[in-house]
């Protein structure tokens, strides 16, 4: 959050405020008493946030437009396999492809495993033709 420097003098002291107001940045391999000092800060603006002795300044968020990007319609000469005509426009390749009735799709792999059709065993019948086929002793 931001504050107003001077209150943050008030309350830090000027050493710890520039410190603070420098983004009070700490190496990860900085020596212990530099992370003390880093919590010692903290606990001071929220003790001070807290009891209304320091108000952070609301800051106004800027919308950034997303950049614009642009797809190209040229192909290099590419052969439909739905009508065997060769296109150099992708939209005129997808709406041929449209216009036979079917769908141009990724090489996702599909989001639930495939399940076998099988039909239903009578297992009466399998178990007597398993039966029969069995060789017997003495026939």
């Amino acid at each position: 959050m931001d504050y107003k420097k001077s209150e943050l003098v008030k309350i830090l002291g000027k050493e710890d405020a520039e410190w603070y107001d420098n983004s009070c940045k700490i190496p990860l391999r900085a020596p212990f008493s530099e992370w003390v000092r880093l919590h010692n800060v903290q606990t001071k603006i929220e003790k001070a946030t807290a009891s209304g002795k320091l108000k952070p300044i609301v800051s106004v968020s800027t919308y950034v437009l997303p950049k614009v990007m642009f797809m190209t319609d040229d192909m290099n000469h590419t052969l439909n396999p739905a009508d065997g005509k060769m296109y150099d426009s992708k939209s005129a390749y997808y709406r041929a492809v449209k216009d036979k009735g079917l769908e141009i799709v990724g090489n996702d792999a599909p989001t639930k495993p495939l399940k076998p059709k099988q039909a239903p065993i009578n297992w009466e019948k399998a178990v007597a033709e398993t039966i029969n086929q069995t060789p017997r002793k003495g026939r």
